[in-house]
């Protein structure tokens, strides 16, 4: 049994050769898609934010440090996935993806 049959599921589906890597490259390509289309309909990096309980609320009552730093998490997951500061995709990224703007 696979731990994670969502690759082959798919290989079957489609008759196409996925593996886990083409089918995490193919989740990370509709991700990035889905940004640039968000980009080109007005939101920004300002909209990037979480439910108040989660920002402004601490996750344990009895530790304040435990409320999401969210402003400091926003530019390391930017860097993660590979887009500048202000959540734009990079053109190295679009490009490595094949992501046409």
């Amino acid at each position: 049994m696979l731990l994670f049959p969502h690759a082959e599921a798919t290989r079957y589906v489609t008759g196409l050769p996925f593996d886990m890597s083409s089918f995490l490259a193919l989740g990370e390509r509709c991700f990035t898609m889905e940004r640039v289309f968000n980009l080109r309909e007005g939101l920004t990096a300002a909209d990037d934010n979480l439910p108040k309980r989660l920002t402004n609320t601490p996750q344990d009552p009895d530790k304040p440090e435990t409320v999401v730093p969210l402003s400091a998490m926003l530019p390391k997951y930017y860097h993660i996935r590979g887009w500048d500061r202000q959540g734009v995709p990079t053109s190295r990224k679009l490009k490595k993806l094949k992501v046409e703007v």
